[in-house]
């Protein structure tokens, strides 16, 4: 039998649910079949993100494995790859025993404002602001969410809103009174914890817009 490699999660939630924004989880790789001659197995592997890693291991009745740590600080989707080597070929070109693949998603909360901002918007008109999290982790049951309209009204969630899939979603109205440039931002925290989960700002510009040249200040302080 041809040697067999896999990559196996020691949280096997990490390939069923995904995983979460800068928690450290343990990968295995496993060998097995490996021929008798063999006496140690060189593992390398590269985690998807940051610089490869490799690993020498003793052979014992046709199997070595060892383990490595990956942490990501970004959602997304990342292919985890692993090989394995005779760790006495020294060769230029060593035969690759066997390899492996997996994919594992990073979830990590994304905050959305719709509209993504106005141009030449009215004074005195009201106007809908919807802030939408979504990819909330499994582990939050409600949230919080907090905005600042950038002419001095802020504003925060009157109750915990809970989560539904991956979701949650807060509508504020908010209306103008006079022309100039502002910055809307938002930010959504764990109703429990009140750690700060995602942010986001647009710019509004009330009246017209043309050749118009100013700085934002978006308030950070909620």
């Amino acid at each position: 039998n041809d040697p067999i490699l896999s990559i196996e999660p020691e949280d096997s939630t990490l390939l069923t649910d995904g995983g979460e924004v800068d928690t450290t989880y343990v990968l295995l790789l496993k060998a097995t079949n490996i021929p008798s001659d063999i006496n140690r197995l060189r593992f390398e592997y590269a985690p998807g993100l940051g610089a490869p890693g490799s690993d020498d291991q003793f052979v014992l009745l046709g199997e070595a494995s060892t383990s490595f740590d990956v942490s990501y600080p970004t959602p997304g989707l990342y292919t985890i790859t692993a090989s394995i080597y005779d760790e006495l070929d020294t060769s230029a070109s060593p035969e690759e025993l066997a390899s492996a693949l997996i994919q594992v998603r990073i979830i990590g909360t994304v905050l959305d404002i719709d509209p993504p901002g106005l141009s030449d918007a009215d004074a005195g008109q009201e106007y809908p602001f919807t802030f939408t999290a979504r990819d909330i982790s499994l582990s939050i049951s409600s949230v919080l969410f907090s905005w600042t309209f950038g002419d001095g009204t802020t504003r925060t969630s009157p109750s915990s809103i809970p989560v539904v899939s991956g979701q949650a979603a807060q509508v504020a109205n908010h209306t103008y009174t006079s022309e100039g440039a502002y910055g809307v931002g938002a930010e959504v925290r764990d109703a429990s914890t009140n750690e700060i989960l995602a942010s986001r700002s647009v710019t509004v510009t009330v009246g017209p817009s043309t050749e118009r040249n100013v700085t934002l200040d978006i308030c950070d302080t909620w």
